[in-house]
């Protein structure tokens, strides 16, 4: 019997790889923001992205509302873009 790993199971078994290069390579970026987060204190946060941006959004989200208590909404770009639908 013959075993072929799915692309789909090599990239999440990247993720631990893939996040510590994130935390490594972007600290620096990460505290800032996190202490402009906390300077501003802001009621919510809004998110505009499409596609793995928005998955990544989502992740941010979770860990946002989960350690800061701060709701975070995500905005659809192709709402504007494509649909030409205007927001208030």
């Amino acid at each position: 019997m013959t075993s072929t790993t799915t692309h789909m199971r090599r990239e999440i078994e990247e993720i631990p790889k893939a996040t510590a290069r994130l935390l490594d390579g972007s600290a620096a970026v990460l505290t800032e923001a996190g202490r402009g987060i906390r300077e501003r204190d802001p009621n919510f946060i809004v998110t505009v992205a499409r596609g793995s941006s928005d998955h990544a959004a989502t992740f941010m989200k979770y860990a946002v509302e989960l350690t800061a208590g701060l709701a975070v909404a995500s905005v659809g770009p192709s709402i504007a873009s494509i649909y030409a639908a205007k927001l208030k």
